[in-house]
């Protein structure tokens, strides 16, 4: 999960939820919090400060992050 560390949206009682889940599911899980960043932080058109804004450097990380994620799954 890519997840913006302050991201209002998804309060720290449900990421230790997402985080419980997945232990108890015994998946191969990983949970990346980008610090000073927000939800839809990937998303150019999000623009509602402090609530769902776009983060450019972040997103490059998550996309980069997702992609290295994908390509261990799918090859390539």
């Amino acid at each position: 999960m890519l997840h913006g560390a302050d991201d209002p949206s998804v309060p720290p009682d449900e990421v230790r939820a997402f985080e419980d889940e997945m232990r108890a599911a015994k998946v191969d899980w990983q949970l990346v919090s980008y610090g000073n960043t927000v939800h839809s932080f990937t998303d150019p058109d999000a623009n509602v400060p402090g609530r769902a804004q776009y983060n450019a450097p972040v997103a490059k990380r998550a996309f980069r992050a997702m992609n290295e994620f994908f390509g261990e799954l799918f090859g390539g």
